[in-house]
């Protein structure tokens, strides 16, 4: 298989993989684009050593665990895309890796609203 196939058949396993995770109707969560797919594999060649069917389950419970800490879709969109980079998906450096990461992120996404970030007040109809 050359290597244009063989990165191609890895965005489409890793997209399919992505995809499954949130696979509820009610998650407005879209399936990754093969951009984004790409852009993750160019960003963390390692991962494709785990796309192997024996290692899909286990790396889509790691990061199902790891989206279970993001208050919404779209924080959690951005916990999977991060994760290549803080991961390193080595069996004996995954447990703390996880651990870090989660904190991390926890930290991040539950801190407070500042106030640039809150919506503008909406004016009275009669003023």
């Amino acid at each position: 298989m050359d290597r244009i196939q063989l990165q191609i058949t890895q965005a489409s396993t890793l997209n399919n993989l992505m995809s499954s995770i949130y696979s509820t109707p009610t998650d407005p969560f879209p399936p990754f684009t093969l951009h984004e797919v790409s852009s993750i594999l160019k960003k963390a060649p390692h991962l494709s050593r785990l796309l192997l069917p024996s290692s899909l389950p286990s790396l889509k419970s790691r990061i199902s665990n790891l989206s279970t800490h993001c208050p919404s879709p779209t924080s959690a969109r951005t916990a999977v895309l991060l994760a290549p980079k803080l991961l390193t998906f080595t069996p004996s450096g995954l447990s703390l890796a996880v651990t870090s990461f989660n904190s991390a992120l926890a930290s991040t996404l539950y801190a407070p609203v500042a106030p640039w970030d809150a919506p503008p007040p909406v004016p009275p109809f009669f003023s």
